[in-house]
């Protein structure tokens, strides 16, 4: 790799594993010695910092990294709601400070990777496309794939083409949630695929089910919920919710952690199935993530709240009803966020175990 490189990190569709290949990367080449900045070019989910609207991965990012996020620096093009309706009607989306932050970023840094957003297409519309982008900058792309082998290199074959429509070259490709038992099959076969384009697999990452986990805070913030007990513990992931109606898959699933959804007139009676759990098996830890009560602040037993503390679990109080968490539930999108640090860090650990970016360092990187 040359001094004031450039890759460009992008995915075949989103949720595949784009920013947690990207933290990854930026993570390994650091540990080459490179000293590496980030942007993110073109995002969509922004969040207010310093008065400002910033992508969610460049705050993820200076986080994890502890450099001082600067709007203009990493994250300067923002397709917010409305900004496609004005671009078509005459009030262009500007490429200007995106060309702006990869001059600064390449006076400052060896190294700088560019994460991309969504699927290769977004942003077409407003002619900010990742192949777009990645053409603009110069910089050669990094694919991010989900796992499989006839779908994966059907996906690789079109998101190819529209890169090198653009002259843009693909340097490597990143297999991502593979199941273990079927990781050297997906090598061997997806290696074999990527020969007729002339690109390497640079890895493939397994899937690991702990990332994917939602936290009860997460949930917390879509439901405008309360914390009424144990507000330090929202941080804890779950595996599924749980009705009052179903405690009977507590004991199907053993090893899962459940989020019980309960209204404050039957949190109680479905407390006390946990408890007869607990009396049979007082040294396990307890299946129950953590709780939320619809409606109003519950009438709990002595034993009941014995039971919460011992096991510290959390209480969250919604004014939803119970259906309406349920919805809010499943239109949650579970991401890394600066809320998980424990993710980033596995994420980082995942890609340093099974990617191998010497086919990256040993190319001769656009410059």
């Amino acid at each position: 790799m040359y001094p004031n490189s450039r890759i460009y990190v992008a995915a075949s569709s989103q949720h595949v594993g784009k920013t947690t290949t990207t933290l990854g990367l930026m993570a390994a080449l650091k540990a080459q010695g490179l000293d590496t900045g980030y942007c993110k070019p073109v995002g969509q989910k922004f969040v207010e910092y310093k008065g400002e609207r910033v992508d969610k991965d460049a705050l993820l990012f200076a986080s994890f990294f502890d450099f001082e996020l600067a709007k203009e620096l990493h994250s300067p093009v923002i397709l917010g709601p409305g900004v496609v309706a004005r671009h078509l009607d005459g009030t262009h989306v500007p490429s200007q400070p995106v060309m702006w932050a990869d001059q600064e970023l390449q006076d400052r840094y060896q190294t700088v990777i560019y994460e991309g957003t969504g699927h290769p297409g977004v942003g077409s519309a407003v002619g900010l496309s990742n192949a777009d982008v990645a053409a603009m900058l110069k910089s050669p792309v990094v694919m991010v794939v989900e796992a499989g082998i006839g779908k994966t290199l059907d996906q690789l074959a079109l998101n190819v083409a529209l890169f090198r429509a653009q002259g843009v070259p693909i340097v490597g490709v990143v297999v991502n949630k593979a199941l273990p038992e079927k990781i050297e099959k997906i090598r061997y076969y997806v290696s074999r695929g990527l020969k007729q384009f002339g690109i390497p697999l640079l890895g493939v990452v397994p899937y690991v089910p702990q990332l994917g986990l939602p936290q009860i805070q997460t949930l917390q913030q879509e439901i405008e919920a309360e914390c009424w007990l144990h507000r330090d513990q929202c941080h804890r992931p779950f595996h599924e919710l749980l009705s009052s109606h179903s405690l009977d898959q507590v004991g199907r699933h053993p090893s899962k952690q459940w989020l019980l959804v309960v209204s404050d007139r039957r949190a109680s009676r479905s407390l006390n199935h946990f408890q007869q759990i607990d009396k049979a098996n007082p040294s396990l830890p307890s299946p129950l993530a953590g709780i939320v009560v619809a409606g109003d602040e519950p009438c709990l037993t002595r034993e009941n709240l014995q039971y919460l503390q011992k096991h510290r679990i959390p209480v969250l109080i919604s004014p939803m009803d119970t259906y309406e968490v349920v919805l809010s539930f499943g239109k949650l999108e579970v991401k890394i966020s600066t809320r998980t640090p424990w993710k980033m860090q596995q994420a980082v650990s995942l890609f340093r175990q099974h990617v191998d970016i010497s086919p990256l360092l040993e190319a001769r990187i656009w410059n």
